[in-house]
């Protein structure tokens, strides 16, 4: 274990408490999960780490963390006592049966729960973990690790498109941890456009005011408009899926078909001349010529599952714009 209490308060790494003790090991650890006492052993030949005197009381949860959690996790542990925040690690809550990352009790009746998450996981697990914050009156967070980073690719994964937010301010974003500066990492303005890379704009926040003085105010956000060597990219690989007659793809033919349409003529004629919101897990022309024949409902397995956008919510800021 990389990280342990010193004295019951200051979150301090094994590392740390060799460089700040002239004799570290006569110190006070404590485990940040369990709260029990801990020593430092460190070697020659062996990176120092903190360990229970008694096996029996080594908890299993926090055990198999990455170090790239644990040192999200001390980000976040770290920003809350900058701010004289009273703040725990891996508080188990009892009252609904979750324990999240970082906890932090700003007043006796606010909390604020946040959670790093570099492992993958479920969208069922995402919801029901979320909704249990909510019914229990806390406010939380989630924050994403190196995992969930989308660069170069063409469209996203569910398991990144599952945390995705939107805010007048900034349009559909993403909220990572870099560990390596540290800091916050805002990823917002997040567009697709078909067969084309996924453009973003980045932010990054040493700390919370920082973070929120960025988030509240309107930044320069909206579609950007394809060059006309990009639309000749879409072209030509719609015009190369086309000869392709498998999945979603076949489904499109057969609608032309009993139609009496085109395929690749179809779907040319649904391209945008714009970038479009990350809503969609298949092309959005594909999208659009399967939502013309077989209509909106049919075609909602397309979309990606997103529990924190409220589509209403962002259909009317965008009539507003019009």
């Amino acid at each position: 274990m990389q990280y342990a209490y010193l004295n019951n308060q200051q979150l301090i790494t094994a590392g740390e408490a060799c460089q700040k003790f002239e004799v570290p090991k006569q110190a006070k650890y404590y485990c940040p999960y369990c709260r029990e006492p801990v020593f430092l052993k460190q070697g020659r030949m062996t990176q120092p780490y903190f360990a229970h005197f008694s096996k029996g009381k080594k908890r299993v949860v926090g055990q198999g963390e990455t170090e790239e959690h644990l040192r999200g996790k001390e980000f976040l542990f770290k920003l809350g006592q900058l701010a004289q925040i009273d703040v725990t690690l891996e508080d188990y809550q009892s009252e609904f049966q979750q324990q999240p990352d970082v906890l932090y009790r700003i007043s006796p009746e606010e909390y604020l729960a946040l959670e790093y998450r570099c492992a993958p996981m479920s969208l069922k697990e995402l919801e029901f973990r979320s909704r249990g914050y909510r019914q229990a009156g806390y406010r939380y967070c989630w924050f994403l690790g190196p995992n969930y980073q989308f660069y170069n690719k063409k469209k996203l994964t569910r398991q990144i498109a599952q945390f995705l937010r939107w805010h007048v301010n900034l349009g559909y974003y993403l909220l990572y941890l870099d560990t390596r500066k540290p800091a916050f990492k805002l990823v917002y303005n997040i567009q697709m456009a078909d067969f084309l890379p996924i453009k973003a704009q980045t932010y990054f926040a040493k700390d919370w005011d920082e973070l929120r003085t960025f988030m509240h105010q309107p930044q320069k956000v909206g579609y950007f408009k394809l060059t006309t060597k990009q639309q000749e990219i879409q072209k030509k690989c719609l015009t190369r899926n086309c000869r392709r007659s498998t999945g979603v793809m076949l489904d499109l033919q057969k609608l032309c078909y009993e139609q009496r349409r085109d395929t690749l003529t179809a779907l040319q004629e649904r391209l945008q001349p714009y970038y479009q919101a990350p809503t969609k897990r298949i092309p959005n022309c594909y999208y659009q010529l399967l939502s013309d024949y077989l209509g909106a409902q049919k075609t909602s397995q397309y979309c990606y599952r997103t529990p924190f956008v409220r589509q209403e919510l962002v259909t009317m800021e965008l009539r507003a714009c019009q």
